[in-house]
This record gives structure tokens, C-alpha cells and sequence, in this order.
């Protein structure tokens, strides 16, 4: 349950992503469930999804 909810944790984008089906490959469940950083920039790193400013 803990890992579960852990996911809504999630930066408001890398969700989007997921529920538009264009996160990369790098955004699997398995992954995510390995735990994450609850910083949204760090999660965006992990993911490959750094925006560019």
C-alpha cells in the first residue's frame, strides 16, 4: 500500500505524461515502485524528462 501511494507523489507533468502515454520507457511501474526522489526536479532527472529552461 505505501509503495502505492507513494505515486501520488508523482510531479503534476511526469503524470500527464502517463496518462497521455507519452512518457518514455524510463517511466515504467516497476521503476516507479522502486522508489523515486520526492523532488520534482530530481524526478524529472531520474526520468529523462529535465525540461529546458
Amino acid at each position: 500500500m505505501t509503495r502505492v501511494m507513494r505515486l501520488t507523489l508523482l510531479a503534476p507533468d511526469i503524470v500527464e505524461a502517463i496518462l497521455d502515454g507519452t512518457q518514455g520507457p524510463e517511466v515504467a511501474l516497476g521503476r516507479l515502485l522502486e522508489g523515486f526522489p520526492v523532488e520534482w526536479e530530481g524526478q524529472r532527472q531520474r526520468m529523462s524528462l529535465a525540461t529546458e529552461n
